[in-house]
């Protein structure tokens, strides 16, 4: 499987390293995939280059609601 939204960040970067690339992922599971990508990259782009969020439901007191896969970045 791919990452398109990494594969698309890693491409713009390699085009013109001078660029700025932000992922905001937004949705009910923590991004952790992209995340671990993102990580990866930071060991080679300068720390401006490139900015990953994960903005995700997580409310663990709810009991109406089971942890969202992969039930992590609490």
């Amino acid at each position: 499987m791919f990452n398109n939204v990494c594969v698309g960040a890693m491409h713009a970067l390699k085009r013109d390293p001078s660029l700025r690339v932000a992922i905001v992922d937004f949705d009910v599971h923590h991004g952790d995939g992209s995340e671990e990508i993102v990580r990866q990259l930071a060991k080679t782009h300068p720390p401006q280059s490139l900015f990953f969020a994960s903005i995700h439901l997580y409310d663990a007191g709810d009991t109406h609601f089971s942890p969202f896969y992969p039930a992590s970045g609490a």
